[in-house]
């Protein structure tokens, strides 16, 4: 069986909360954290209410290597602001990944949403159309530029998971190819909401141009089971001890943090408790959610966000 371990949440968190004010920031969600040189670097979606509702641009804050718990915010942020009106990114930018091709070559995926809705054919409320972009950096991953391609994966052939869009996702160099996990979302009577809003596989040979792959959704949501019958979304995964690791979510009552690995990167057995609970009062006490983990010499770190979506909190698990 499928067991990630036992994490213990800090007594210290949000280690990284709420801005003060109405900083493009108000609300940080979504971090992805690398091994930059001699630091660390945290890539994150800020969100605030702006004129065309909760706007989400997308930053970076850095922390010594020894010192995971204090970070400090990139005085250039946003790093990738929102597009102008009309464009698939003009109200999000959201849920980056970022993935160093050579030594000053990165590339940036991440959710978008511009306005665009999608009708719902089942009874339910209509939805965001969501696409997965990437952007380009060119100085290891300090400022930023769109790659001017569009939805990697368009939205609207009948039949694939991401009939009705795509979004978060995360990506991997395997073999001579990319791999990308990302969140597919189809208009599907029978599921919560009528949305089957799961988690699929792509593939390309240079990062840029993808295809789905023929296996179709991974991790889907199960209408029997109380904590993921509705959503199983944002995945986060890492190749480590031989095995795809993978984090996501899954939504029943509240979002929750939930763990699957694989041989293969295709078929997934899943953890089946709920990784990170929510606390009984305070930052966290409705939803966990939105992870990534990071490794240390005695100690691993799941770092997670909590209610609306928002604050940067830790849980430990020790080696």
């Amino acid at each position: 069986m499928v067991d990630a371990g036992t994490w213990r949440k800090l007594s210290s968190n949000p280690i990284f909360p709420h801005s003060d004010g109405d900083e493009w920031d108000l609300r940080p969600s979504a971090p992805h954290i690398l091994r930059v040189g001699g630091k660390l670097r945290m890539y994150y979606y800020g969100e605030r209410d702006g004129r065309r509702g909760k706007e989400r641009r997308i930053g970076f804050a850095e922390a010594p290597l020894d010192d995971p718990y204090t970070w400090t915010r990139h005085r250039g942020n946003p790093v990738l602001d929102l597009a102008v009106p009309g464009e698939l990114d003009s109200v999000w930018a959201s849920y980056p990944w970022v993935l160093p091709i050579t030594d000053t070559l990165w590339y940036m995926y991440y959710a978008a949403f511009g306005d665009e809705w999608v009708h719902h054919s089942h009874g339910g409320e209509d939805f965001k159309l969501n696409h997965t972009m990437v952007a380009i950096s060119e100085d290891a991953g300090i400022t930023w530029r769109r790659s001017g391609l569009g939805s990697l994966l368009p939205a609207g052939e009948p039949g694939s998971p991401h009939e009705n869009g795509s979004g978060s996702c995360a990506v991997l160099k395997v073999g001579d190819e990319y791999w990308m996990w990302y969140t597919a979302l189809r208009d599907e009577a029978g599921y919560t909401k009528n949305l089957n809003i799961g988690i699929a596989l792509a593939t390309s040979p240079d990062g840029l141009n993808w295809t789905p792959h023929e296996a179709g959704t991974l991790i889907k949501p199960d209408t029997k089971n109380p904590i993921e019958d509705y959503v199983c979304s944002k995945p986060v995964v890492y190749y480590r001890d031989g095995k795809y690791q993978i984090w996501y979510n899954s939504a029943g009552p509240g979002y929750r943090v939930r763990y699957a690995e694989s041989s293969d990167g295709i078929h997934f057995e899943s953890d089946p408790r709920v990784i990170v609970e929510s606390s009984d009062s305070g930052w966290d006490s409705k939803m966990t959610e939105y992870v990534c983990t990071l490794e240390q010499p005695d100690r691993d770190l799941l770092f997670y966000c909590g209610n609306e979506f928002s604050g940067i909190g830790v849980a430990e698990r020790m080696k």
